[in-house]
Parts: C-alpha cells; sequence; structure tokens
C-alpha cells in the first residue's frame, strides 16, 4: 500500500512539473509504446479520482484515460 501511495505522488509531481513546463505529460500517452506502463499510470490517474480502475482508449486521435467504477 505505501508503494502505491508512492507512485501517486509521482504522478502527481510528474503532472504538476509537465504544467509548469508546459509539456503535454498525460497517462496514456505513452499507450503504443509501453501499453502496461500507459495503463498503469491511468489506473493511477482514475485513483484519485476515486475511481475503482481506468483503461487507456483512442479518443478523436488522441490518447485519453477513460475511469470506470467511480464512487
Amino acid at each position: 500500500m505505501a508503494s502505491f501511495k508512492l507512485f501517486c505522488l509521482f504522478a502527481i509531481l510528474l503532472v504538476s512539473v509537465s504544467e509548469i513546463s508546459g509539456q503535454d505529460l498525460h497517462s496514456c500517452t505513452m499507450m503504443d509504446t509501453m501499453p502496461q506502463a500507459a495503463r498503469a499510470a491511468c489506473i493511477a490517474s482514475c485513483a484519485l479520482q476515486r475511481c475503482s480502475t481506468g483503461y487507456c482508449e483512442k479518443r478523436g486521435n488522441r490518447p485519453t484515460c477513460v475511469c470506470s467504477r467511480c464512487s
């Protein structure tokens, strides 16, 4: 459980840094090259939104994290 919290904090830090630097960093951007890492990042992002799981899909030719089973 501690490693999951650490992963979530790391994901938040990455998103914060990307917003500051202006880079386009989303959880599913690497879904074509590293699908397991993209899925893990999407699930972590969804967990922060109080959702049980998430998956990556292309919407409008853009990778998007889709959360499901949210409370």
